[in-house]
Order: C-alpha cells, then structure tokens, then sequence
C-alpha cells in the first residue's frame, strides 16, 4: 500500500526502467508508461483524499497484441515488478462460463490475495494479467473451444473489469462457509483500482488487417526486398527479411470485433498496443544488454562449480539467429543456449576448467567442441591426476605415475578424441591393471598397496601382471 502512497513517477522515468530490462519496443513502452502513470497516480491520489473515489473514472485496461515469444508477458511482469504491487496473471483458455470446469473470472481477482500477502485492502491496487485473450474470440474470427462459449467468457470479465466487489471465496467456498454458519465477515475486492491488461497474437486478425490496408500501405510492409535494405536501417523502418511481418500496430476497434472480440468487452479496455516480433539483432540486444539476460542466467550456473563463462560476439549472434529460427521469440534464446551447453555443464564441472569462452564453433557443433575441450593437454592432465585420485579413494591402493606416462595417455587423448578417463578406463580397468593391483593388496593383506604404473603397463598390461603375478608367488 505505501507504493501505492508514494508513487511519484513520471511516463518517462518508467519507460527509463523498463528499457533497463525490455529490449527495442520503445512504442509499446512509451503507451504502457503513460496509462501506468495516469492509473496509479490517480490511485495515489483517491488514497490521498477519499473524496476523488466518488468521481467518474475510466480506467486505463490495456489490450497487447503481438506474436508468440515477442515479450508480452515479460514486460507485465516487469511493469508489475517495478510497481511492487500485487500481481495475478491467468491464461483465458483456463476459464469457464461458470467455473465449474475451469477458473471463474473472479477466481484471478481472488488471486491478488495470495500476492499481496492476505491483505484484501492491498490487492485492490493490483494487476491482473490474462494472456491468450485472442482463444476465447467468438463469432467469425474465433472458434468453439471445448463446448463452451467464448462470447460468454468475455461477458464475465465485463462486470469485475470496471468497478465490482469479488468475494474472497468463490461460490462454492461461499456456500459451504454459510452453510456451517461461517459466513459472517466474508471480505469482498473492490475492482475500481485493479488494472486489467489482456493480450494474444491475434494472428487471424492479423491476417484481415494486412488484406484490409494492401501490403503496400504508406511503405511499410514490403514483403521482399534487397540485401542492402537488411543491412541499412531503412528511414521508412522497412522490416528484415527476417522479420516476421505485423500489422498489428494498424488494429481498430472493429478489427477486434471481427476477430471474434464482444463491442463491450474492447470497449472497456481503451489502451491497445501492439508488439512486433524479434529479429536476431533484438535477440543478441537481449543476451548483452538486458539487465537480467539469460545470458547471466547460465554464467551464474557455471560460476556455481566454479568456472567463468564467457561468450564472443560471433557466438552470441549465431545463437541468436538460431533462435529467430525456433519461432517461439525470446524463450528460444534458452533452448538454443542448454542444447550448446547441457554437455559442457555435465563435463567440465568434474575437470580443472575454471573458463570456458563460447564461441561460434561450439554453437554450430557443441559435441565436437566439448571433445576438442576434454582432450585438450590442461584438461586431460588435471583429469588425469583426478583419476588416479579417484583410484585410490574407491580401491584402497596408492598409484604412482611418471611424467612419461602421463604424456602418453594425453597423447592417446588427442589421438582417440576422448576424455582422460575414459582413455584410462580402456588402458588400466577394462584391461584387468586395477583389479590384479587390488588382488595383491588382498593376498599381502595390505602390506602392498603402493603401485607405479609405468609404460609397460599401457603397452602390455597383461604381460605385466603376469610379472607382479610371479614376484608376488616368489615372495609367498
């Protein structure tokens, strides 16, 4: 509630934040700081004198369109982490007409509680967010989900949108409580300071709007064009090859209608924006500039076993440009960066490396580069001295080995492509070297369990045992 009393901020100042955080989509930015602003500065105010709550106000409820991982969420999310006021946020394929299969649009409101802590005086100047709004279109622009009606749905938000009381207990709380006479008290939520903000990828009204004004419109939406007009940024703001294309930003409020949306419902929410999609400059933007970068997110893992992550430039735009790829916007950014890592994170946290560099290379091929790693000569010698370490922990023996056999196992690394223990395994396990070392300490019970594996041994480790078999048989 104090947030509330002292929020002082201007549209600017927010946008200032937001940009900290959300990349490129200054127009979006500036919409959303300017209805923030006017909302919770009025809320400020109607705290400040009671009196203003009397007079008639229409909030700003937003409406944000744009394709599938444009940053829609992220930036409510945002927006609502700036603000420090309680937040709620619901898929609209969730709800029911009744809440009897699905969510009540009320239940969302009551969700506010849990985030302000229980205090239902707080989540009345809270957010409410309800995503995929464009699946419950109705009529000619939407279509029939799961038996229920869509139009339906809409109308419940209707009534809680503008200024309600939502109890804190859904209907069949209500009912119960009353019926074990504890029903007396219930708190309600006024909805007159909630702000609502809806969005969707709307991708059939995008359609109609690109019939409706020509591909041609004002310049804007050329569908191909050179690759000196990718390379340039172009005065018209002609969009990349890369680029999905939007029209979105072109929306009126009869396109919504015809996209399936009720008159009433668009017309209780009055500030709309649209999102454009990412190309993979905004991609690489988001890994190097946004303040809490996923980029940050895996250099952080890595750090927890010790070791520094660093990326190069090359790498980074690759990674992002196999993410435009993906189609599913910022979110691919993680799916590309865990394939070209998981095996690094699995690897190099049992070695020496203390640095891993990312480079283009290990984007394009992670299983070849991670081998190149592991029988690097640093690598392989730290991983020799842990095997040896190993060794002797599980086997109860102490091994010795020279420098010239540590050389030539990190040779053999480099030949065979493989790990330092691997290669180890193959010369001194799977040839039965440990197991008749540990043979002999059984027979001396102990009194021989100091071994030095020497060049013999990698060459012709059978022979070998053969002979400490022998000296072993001489000494009994």
């Amino acid at each position: 509630m104090q947030n509330i009393r002292d929020f002082r901020m201007k549209p600017k100042e927010v946008k200032e934040y937001l940009d900290r955080f959300v990349i490129e989509q200054d127009d979006a930015k500036k919409v959303l700081s300017v209805a923030l602003c006017d909302h919770y500065n009025w809320a400020r105010r109607c705290l400040d004198d009671p009196s203003l709550r009397g007079k008639n106000y229409t909030k700003p409820n937003i409406l944000i369109s744009g394709p599938t991982g444009s940053g829609k969420t992220y930036l409510v999310r945002t927006m609502a982490k700036m603000l420090g006021v309680p937040f709620a946020k619901a898929d609209a394929t969730k709800f029911s007409e009744t809440g009897i299969v699905g969510e009540d649009a009320e239940d969302v409101v009551r969700q506010l509680i849990d985030a302000a802590g229980g205090s239902s005086d707080v989540a009345q100047y809270g957010m409410v967010y309800i995503d995929e709004v464009d699946k419950i279109c109705s009529g000619s622009g939407g279509t029939a989900r799961g038996g229920w009606n869509g139009s339906q749905v809409q109308s419940n938000f209707l009534k809680i949108m503008e200024d309600t009381e939502v109890g804190t207990k859904n209907s069949m709380q209500a009912s119960l409580s009353s019926m074990f006479g504890g029903g007396q008290g219930d708190q309600t939520i006024s909805t007159k300071f909630v702000l609502f903000i809806f969005s969707g990828a709307f991708n059939g009204m995008n359609e109609m709007i690109k019939n409706r004004v020509g591909t041609k419109s004002m310049g804007f939406f050329v569908e191909e064009h050179d690759q000196e007009d990718k390379d340039n940024s172009d005065p018209l703001g002609l969009p990349s090859k890369e680029e999905a294309q939007s029209y979105l930003h072109l929306a009126e409020t009869k396109d919504f209608v015809e996209a399936g949306l009720e008159p009433e419902f668009v017309g209780r929410i009055p500030v709309r924006v649209a999102i454009r999609a990412l190309t993979s400059n905004d991609l690489y933007r988001i890994l190097t500039e946004a303040e809490d970068s996923v980029l940050l997110q895996f250099q952080n893992d890595f750090k927890g076993y010790g070791i520094e992550l660093e990326a190069e430039e090359a790498a980074l735009r690759r990674v992002a440009e196999l993410a435009v790829e993906e189609k599913t916007g910022a979110r691919a950014l993680v799916t590309i960066l865990e394939k070209v890592l998981r095996g690094f994170k699995f690897e190099l946290p049992s070695t020496s490396c203390t640095k891993l560099t990312l480079t283009k290379a290990m984007v394009e091929d992670p299983e070849g580069s991670l081998q190149d790693l592991l029988c690097s000569a640093p690598v392989a010698q730290a991983s020799v001295q842990r095997w040896l370490e190993t060794v002797e922990r599980t086997s109860k023996i102490r091994l010795e080995m020279p420098d010239d056999v540590r050389d030539r196992v990190i040779e053999e690394c480099a030949k065979r492509r493989m790990a330092a223990d691997a290669v180890l395994d193959s010369m001194l396990r799977q040839t039965g070297v440990i197991s008749g070392f540990e043979s002999i300490r059984d027979a001396t019970k102990g009194k021989v369990d100091f071994f030095c594996v020497n060049q013999a041994m990698i060459d012709t480790p059978e022979e070998e045992m053969q002979k400490w078999t022998k000296d072993l048989d001489a000494m009994a």
